[in-house]
Order: structure tokens, then sequence, then C-alpha cells
């Protein structure tokens, strides 16, 4: 699922984004699944994903949104060898967008409409999946 669009990055960094662009608009595309690929990535191992529920994509569309611009405006300034354009004193910076993926990884920021996942839902455990209890014998030399 696309967390965020070509038109909403090139609203970003102030340029339409053509075949003669640089970057293109297919180099923009790419820019933008290797976001979302990277924040499934880094909250799929909390959450589950794509997140589609309309509320938590308010926020990682806008994580995605300062990724992608902070990645895009790096490369045009590279091309151009102009500084790029300083962002808004409101938009989040790429930086602080990851720490943001970091907070919700580590529980701090929480998806509230995002299904949790469970610990069995990444790892294959027989006993779990077969109600079979653990047990372990403290009189008995296991090791």
């Amino acid at each position: 699922m696309a967390y965020h669009t070509e038109g909403q990055v090139s609203v970003d960094v102030k340029v339409t984004f053509s075949a003669s662009t640089k970057p293109t608009s297919a180099e923009v595309q790419r820019i933008l699944l290797e976001t979302d690929q990277e924040i499934d990535a880094r909250i799929g191992v909390r959450y589950s994903v794509p997140v589609t529920n309309a509320t938590d994509l308010i926020l990682i569309t806008r994580i995605a949104r300062a990724i992608t611009t902070e990645r895009l405006r790096g490369i045009m300034q590279v091309i151009t060898g102009n500084k790029a354009e300083g962002q808004s004193p409101l938009a989040l910076s790429g930086t602080t967008a990851r720490e943001m993926l970091d907070q919700i990884v580590d529980g701090t920021l929480v998806l509230l409409n995002t299904t949790k996942r469970n610990s069995h839902d990444m790892v294959k455990d027989y006993n779990y999946e077969n109600d079979i209890e653990g047990s372990f014998k403290t009189d008995d030399e296991q090791w």
C-alpha cells in the first residue's frame, strides 16, 4: 500500500516531476516505494502492515513524506549543485520521522487503530500452535 504519492512530495519539494526532470518521475516512484517498504519493515515488527486505518495513516503518511522529501532534496542538491530550498519550520525532518518510527517500534508512540502483532505471527512455535504448556523442572538437571 502506498503511504504517500508523487503529487504530495512534489508539493513538499516544489517540483513537478516528469520524464525530463532530475530525478525523473519514474525514479521518484521508486523512491516512494522504497520509503513505504522501509516503514513497513520497521513497524511490521510491532504492527500488522500495511497500515490501513485512516486515523493511523495520517501519522504514517506524514512520516513517509518527511523521509522521501529529505531524500529528494539531497538528490536534487547533488544534481544541481544548489542548496535545496529550506523547509517550513512546521515540516517534519527525515531524521525526526525515523525517530518516530523507532518510537512506534519501541511502543512509546502508539498506532491506536492498527492491529498489534503477536510474537507468534512471526515465529512458528509447535507448543503454542498445539496448546502444549511448557514445564521447567527445578529439581532436575536439564542442560
